[in-house]
């Protein structure tokens, strides 16, 4: 079952790297960023959308913006643009082809591998959440874990002498 969510600090992500591919789009010549780059981007983008709305583990969202992008081109490969027409010269035909492609690429599948990846290393130096401080003892021991006056009390060690008197 999917849990939905919202996360604000993704959603600003979101926006930047939406706003690097549109740069990348309008302003970068051919070459290694705009065909190799962007497409890295681009599942990293689909990533941070997902982490936006999506309480899922980001091991799985980081796969899922993987096989997203992945199906996107498998789609390219039948001729997706054809089959939907979208060779009129409206705005939206026109952000649609670009949005979607066009043409089917191998070194696609190979960016967006290296776009999965790039969220994976990003997972590896994240810091861990910082948790509430459990104690170790069970129920009947709870409020025994301080240390007070009339008993000494080795950590790691229950504090059995209060239960005793």
């Amino acid at each position: 079952m999917t849990h939905w969510t919202f996360l604000p600090r993704w959603l600003l992500a979101v926006l930047a790297l939406l706003a690097i591919e549109i740069a990348i789009a309008r302003y970068a010549p051919p070459g290694v960023l705009r065909g190799f780059g962007g497409d890295v981007l681009v599942v990293v983008l689909v990533y941070a959308v997902l982490r936006t709305f999506v309480a899922q583990p980001a091991a799985r969202l980081a796969l899922c913006a993987l096989l997203f992008a992945c199906a996107i081109e498998g789609l390219q490969a039948l001729g997706m643009v054809d089959m939907l027409g979208l060779h009129g010269q409206t705005a939206l035909h026109r952000v649609l082809r670009i949005a979607l492609g066009a043409t089917f690429d191998v070194w696609d599948l190979v960016a967006y591998g290296c776009g999965w990846l790039v969220c994976r290393w990003g997972l590896l130096f994240r810091t861990a959440p910082k948790r509430r401080c459990r104690s170790n003892y069970p129920a009947e021991f709870e409020g025994l874990n301080q240390p007070s006056n009339s008993v000494n009390v080795v950590p790691g060690q229950r504090p059995v002498a209060r239960l005793l008197s």
